[in-house]
């Protein structure tokens, strides 16, 4: 999936499959990370339909898994996707953030300590277990963040954590869902900001790094999708 198939077993088979920039199947967007483009083309999120557009009518949402389907690493990576309704929180430029210009291999293949085979490298993991207990492999991050002592970097963890779990009362409150992360309760009948709040919703709990992957850009999601329902 990510080499060259192996045919000759020579130093051939290492060459990566692709390393041309992808243009998102959703949107239409040009994204160009070099060798990380090869899992762009996997790691971005589908068409999501009825897709809500500022200024436009209502959206009608029947689809309990409604939104952009699992995969928005390389959307939020890039700065891109999102229904980016205006607030007190500006947007980055598309692919305008240093963890855009690292790309994905940077950290996802970062050695672990110990010499453990568990996190990084092939792997591809964040975390790896160490003597019983769970550890996050900062050795991605302290070559640009040299005191950081977990992934959670200036609180960006904490503060996305805390957005997400206040879109996620008032979605309860408007019986939109039951209960934190639940599917949608449809039909729902939603104003298209009321709609790009819940889209943002999944685009940042279905990345699951937290605000890790574009701190900028998932703040401003979520801080003027919150301010548009309040």
């Amino acid at each position: 999936t990510c080499h060259m198939t192996h045919e000759n077993y020579d130093e051939d088979v290492w060459t990566l499959v692709t390393t041309d920039a992808v243009v998102t199947d959703f949107g239409d967007y040009t994204i160009d990370i070099g060798t990380s483009n090869l899992c762009v083309n996997c790691h971005q999120f589908r068409a999501v339909s009825p897709m809500p557009e500022i200024g436009g009518g209502d959206v009608e949402i029947t689809s309990s898994r409604w939104g952009p389907h699992h995969g928005p690493h390389a959307n939020n990576l890039w700065g891109v996707g999102g229904y980016m309704i205006a607030g007190s929180k500006d947007y980055p430029a598309e692919g305008s953030t240093t963890h855009a210009s690292v790309g994905c291999t940077a950290c996802h293949m970062a050695p672990v300590p110990y010499g453990g085979r568990s996190s990084g490298g092939h792997t591809f993991n964040m975390t790896y277990e160490y003597h019983g207990s769970v550890e996050e492999n900062i050795g991605a991050c302290t070559g640009c963040h040299s005191t950081a002592e977990s992934f959670d970097l200036a609180g960006i963890q904490t503060t996305i954590d805390g957005l997400v779990a206040d879109l996620e009362t008032i979605f309860i409150a408007n019986g939109w869902m039951d209960e934190p992360g639940a599917l949608w309760n449809t039909p729902i009948t939603a104003t298209a900001d009321q709609a790009g709040a819940m889209l943002n919703y999944k685009i940042i709990t279905e990345d699951r790094s937290r605000g890790i992957h574009n701190p900028a850009y998932m703040v401003a999601l979520l801080t003027n999708s919150l301010e548009s329902l309040q």
